[in-house]
């Protein structure tokens, strides 16, 4: 059965009273804006702080999830995944290859980006908002979460980390029209069909390790439906596809995919 997303949701509401113990967690998204918890705090313990204070909002809390979609959050999110997800310190230059690099190595500052990384996609995943001018920093966070490591060595967490991000691209690209694909820009076009051509892959792929294909077998389903939406959805929006291998790698993605009586396009 197909995996579904909850659609992405628009919303202008910003800034009113929390409630049922989300105070604190905005109070942290508030001073991260503004520098002052990085300020108070050597920044490890203030992402330690946050992640930790990401609360559980179910559909049951209506005020909490009207404002949590709010586009002050979904920014707030955003902004902490690229002051420490991208940068080596939070008002640093974006250095991707270093941070890459730091992931490769394990180093104890990386273990705690991933911790933080993985809970806020998490949260983007359970609650997507139309924003196309924070895709480009979901791609780039997604490859150095997963140390950018290609597909036949990705780890199971990569592949779950993978098929959220491409989740949350779906119900984006899904409440998409033209004004909002221009505001990818040319990299933005270029990351989005790199992640899509990268992640249709065949269930016969030979290249893949024993490892990777367990952690890939766990979400194919999920994950290459997701990326059927994102083509439908750029085919929607008169996306010129420029590369020719694509439509063979759409073809046998859904040639394998369609064998199994669960899986109906």
């Amino acid at each position: 059965m197909e995996q579904t997303t909850a659609p992405a949701i628009r919303s202008d509401r910003l800034d009113q009273p929390a409630k049922n113990g989300t105070g604190n967690w905005i109070e942290i998204l508030r001073d991260i804006l503004r520098g002052q918890t990085l300020a108070r705090l050597e920044w490890p313990e203030a992402m330690i702080s946050l992640s930790w204070s990401i609360p559980p909002i179910t559909d049951e809390v209506a005020h909490d999830t009207e404002y949590f979609v709010g586009n002050f959050h979904n920014n707030a999110l955003h902004s902490i995944l690229s002051r420490h997800v991208l940068r080596p310190t939070p008002y640093a230059a974006q250095n991707l290859g270093g941070q890459r690099q730091e992931h490769i190595e394990v180093t104890p500052r990386a273990e705690k980006v991933l911790n933080l990384g993985t809970r806020i996609i998490a949260t983007l995943t359970q609650y997507p908002h139309c924003c196309p001018q924070h895709l480009q920093t979901l791609l780039d966070s997604l490859h150095i979460l997963t140390s950018a490591r290609h597909s036949n060595e990705k780890q199971e967490k990569d592949w779950q980390l993978t098929l959220q991000t491409a989740q949350i691209l779906r119900a984006n690209l899904h409440e998409f029209d033209s004004k909002d694909l221009k505001a990818l820009g040319a990299k933005g076009e270029e990351s989005l069909l790199t992640f899509v051509q990268t992640y249709l892959i065949s269930h016969g792929s030979s290249w893949m390790t024993e490892q990777s294909f367990k952690g890939w077998s766990d979400v194919r389903a999920g994950l290459t439906m997701s990326l059927y939406g994102i083509i439908r959805d750029l085919l929607r929006l008169q996306f010129k596809f420029r590369y020719d291998d694509m439509f063979t790698a759409i073809a046998d993605s859904l040639t394998d995919i369609t064998q199994s009586e669960k899986h109906i396009l």
